[in-house]
C-alpha cells in the first residue's frame, strides 16, 4: 500500500473509532498515553503527571495540569497529552452509535 494510502487511513480509523469496536477502550482498561497522543477515553490518571491540551473540548487555550492521587486526575476523551506520558484508567467509553 502506498505510504500516503496507509496514512490516511490511519487517520479515518482514529475518526471512527466505532468501526473498530473490539479494540476500543472499556470501562476498567488500563492504558498508556504518550505525549502527542490523544486520550481515547474517559479516565482517572493512576500514574504520572503530564500537561494536557483540552482544547478542543473545553476552549481554554492553556494545557492543564493533571496529575495521579489528587484532584486533577480526571481526563477527558479528545484531550491530548503535551509532555511526558500518562497512565489511565478508562471510566467511560464511547458508545458506537451514540
Amino acid at each position: 500500500m502506498l505510504p500516503i494510502l496507509a496514512h490516511i487511513r490511519a487517520i479515518l480509523q482514529r475518526l471512527n473509532p466505532c468501526r473498530n469496536a473490539a479494540k476500543s477502550p472499556r470501562p476498567g482498561d488500563i492504558l498508556t498515553i504518550s505525549a502527542g497522543e490523544l486520550i481515547p477515553a474517559d479516565g482517572e490518571v493512576i500514574r504520572g503527571i503530564a500537561l494536557v491540551d483540552e482544547s478542543a473540548i473545553t476552549g481554554e487555550s492553556a494545557p492543564v495540569l493533571r496529575e495521579a492521587e489528587s484532584d486533577h486526575a480526571h481526563v477527558v476523551a479528545g484531550s491530548r497529552v503535551m509532555g511526558d506520558s500518562l497512565v489511565i484508567r478508562v471510566t467511560a467509553a464511547r458508545r458506537c452509535g451514540a
